[in-house]
């Protein structure tokens, strides 16, 4: 035997040093996840590793986002919404772990959402490395 299966890989066990709320960023190296509940500290818990999600765009990138286009988190980042210097997600590459793609919010056509304005969210695909690109950069 060769390999044996351990799980699908949607999500991870993760036990966190300080307590973690339902939709806070983990980065695991270059691994970036999101809290699918709240996890109290030294706690066994799960963290998204793809999936949909509702995200907190740079506080100065209100630019247009084109679906599938590349999306990175930002550590340090300023939100749109919430604490400067916690964390956010940009279409900036240099200095920041690839997240996943721009998707589609919901309820819009694709014709209509071919084009947004952030607008402080983004709706991406969580995904751990760029087909394009396996090094996600």
């Amino acid at each position: 035997m060769q390999a044996k299966f351990i799980q699908n890989g949607k999500s991870l066990d993760y036990k966190p040093a300080a307590a973690k709320e339902a939709g806070d960023v983990v980065v695991l190296e270059d691994l970036v996840c999101i809290c699918e509940t709240d996890i109290a500290a030294d706690t066994l818990g799960a963290v998204a590793t793809e999936g949909v999600f509702k995200v907190y765009a740079a506080d100065d990138d209100t630019s247009e986002v084109s679906i599938g286009e590349k999306i990175y988190f930002d550590e340090d980042g300023d939100p749109s919404t919430g604490t400067a210097g916690t964390g956010c997600f940009t279409t900036t590459a240099t200095g920041n772990k690839f997240a996943g793609h721009a998707v589609q919010r919901p309820g819009k056509s694709a014709a209509d959402a071919a084009k947004e304005t952030t607008d402080g969210d983004l709706y991406i695909r969580l995904q751990q490395t760029s087909p394009a690109d396996p090094s996600g950069s």
